[in-house]
C-alpha cells in the first residue's frame, strides 16, 4: 500500500539518568529509500513467530495509543502531532529503567482505499565495520531488524469501521519487563485471540472435508489450503472462509464453506493462522538427543507405515543420499 506517512524519532535509557528523546520534527519524503526501509521493516515484523493478535483494552483503559489514534483519525491532530504526543507518553511511562535502551522509532501510515494502516516499529542499532580507500578500518551504525525489533500494527478501518476483533498485531519487547510493561501501557494492547487453538480446530475441519474429495485430489487439496493459509499469514492478513473456497480448485467451495462453519470462531469469519501449527499440518516431525525424523504428512501410509501398537516406523525407499551414506558405513 502507498506510504501516506512517515516519520522517525529516537529515544534513549541510561541507568540512573532520565530519559532522552530526539524528535522528529517533519515527515520524512516517501521516496524509494523509504518505501524500502519500511518493506524491510514489515518483513522482520511479520516473520516473528512471537506476533500476537488482539484489541486495544476497554474504553476506560487510560493507554494513550487508541486515543491518539482516534484523534489522529477525526483529522484533530497531524501526524507529527500523533507520534510526538505519544513518543513524549512514553518517555514518561519508561521513567528511569535500571537497563540501558537506544533505538530508533519508525512510525508509518499507509492506506489504500479505505484499508488504513498505522505502524509504530522500534529498532535498535548493530555495528558494521569496512575497510576504507586508505586502508583504514572504519564502522558504521544500522537499524537491527533481527530478533530485537518489536512494535505494534493497528488496522484502523479494522477497528474503527469494520470492528472486526483481530485488528492489531503486537510484537512485545526480548529481555526487558521494564520496556516491555512500558510499551504495553503505551500501546493498550490485549491478546484475545488463541491462534494455536483456533488453527487447530480449523485445520480438523479440513481434515475432516478432506473425506469428501476425490482421492487423488486431496493432497492437491491440502495442499492448496495450507498454501494459501501460510501466504496469508506471511501477510499478517486473516484467512477468509469464502476467499479461501473459491482458490482451492477441485472442491464444491459453497460446501466447504458450509462445512468449516462448525470448525471457526462464531464471532468472525476472518482467522488469523498460527504458522507452527499450519507446518505441524502438512510435515510430521520430531526431535530427540540421537534422532531426528521429519517428512510429509502426504506419505503417510504410502511410503511411511506407523504401528501404534508397537510404536514403530517403516519407510519404503528411502531417500538416496541417506541410503549411501548407509552403504558407506556398513561396507567400511
Amino acid at each position: 500500500m502507498p506510504i501516506t506517512d512517515l516519520i522517525t524519532h529516537h529515544i534513549t535509557c541510561q541507568p540512573d539518568a532520565d530519559t532522552t528523546l530526539r524528535l522528529g520534527t517533519a515527515l520524512v519524503t516517501a521516496d524509494d529509500r523509504a518505501a524500502a526501509l519500511v518493506d524491510a521493516l514489515k518483513s522482520s515484523f511479520f516473520s516473528r513467530l512471537t506476533r500476537e493478535h488482539g484489541s486495544f483494552a476497554s474504553e476506560d483503559d487510560p493507554a494513550p495509543l487508541p486515543r491518539e489514534l482516534e484523534a489522529f483519525s477525526k483529522q484533530q491532530q497531524g501526524f507529527v502531532a500523533l507520534t510526538t504526543r505519544l513518543m513524549e507518553q512514553w518517555k514518561t511511562l519508561l521513567g528511569q529503567d535500571n537497563q540501558p535502551f537506544d533505538a530508533d522509532v519508525i512510525c508509518f501510515a499507509e492506506q489504500n482505499g479505505e484499508h488504513h494502516v498505522f505502524y509504530l516499529l522500534v529498532a535498535g542499532h548493530k555495528t558494521a565495520f569496512t575497510v576504507s580507500a586508505d586502508l583504514a578500518i572504519e564502522s558504521t551504525q544500522y537499524l537491527d531488524l533481527g530478533p530485537a525489533l518489536f512494535g505494534i500494527k493497528v488496522d484502523l478501518h479494522e477497528w474503527l469501521k469494520a470492528k472486526h476483533y483481530a485488528y492489531l498485531s503486537f510484537v512485545p519487547p526480548r529481555g526487558n519487563r521494564a520496556l516491555a510493561d512500558s510499551f504495553t501501557a503505551l500501546t493498550g494492547f490485549t491478546a484475545g485471540l488463541d491462534k494455536t487453538d483456533s488453527t487447530e480446530a480449523f485445520l480438523t475441519g479440513v481434515e475432516a472435508f478432506a473425506k469428501q474429495v476425490e482421492p487423488e485430489q486431496v493432497d492437491s487439496y491440502r495442499n492448496q489450503v495450507v498454501d494459501y493459509c501460510a501466504h496469508q499469514e506471511q501477510r499478517d492478513a486473516p484467512v477468509n472462509l469464502h476467499e479461501l473456497s473459491r482458490s482451492v480448485e477441485g472442491i464444491d467451495g459453497d460446501r466447504f464453506s458450509r462445512f468449516m462453519a462448525d470448525y471457526t470462531p462464531e464471532r468472525d469469519e476472518a482467522l488469523m493462522m498460527d504458522r507452527r501449527s499450519l507446518r505441524r499440518y502438512v510435515k510430521f516431525t520430531g526431535r530427540e538427543k540421537d534422532l531426528a525424523i521429519s517428512f510429509s504428512s502426504s506419505q503417510l501410509n504410502s511410503r511411511v507405515h506407523y504401528n501404534p501398537d508397537k510404536d514403530t516406523l517403516s519407510i519404503d525407499g528411502i531417500p538416496r543420499a541417506l541410503r549411501d551414506q548407509l552403504l558407506r558405513h556398513l561396507n567400511k
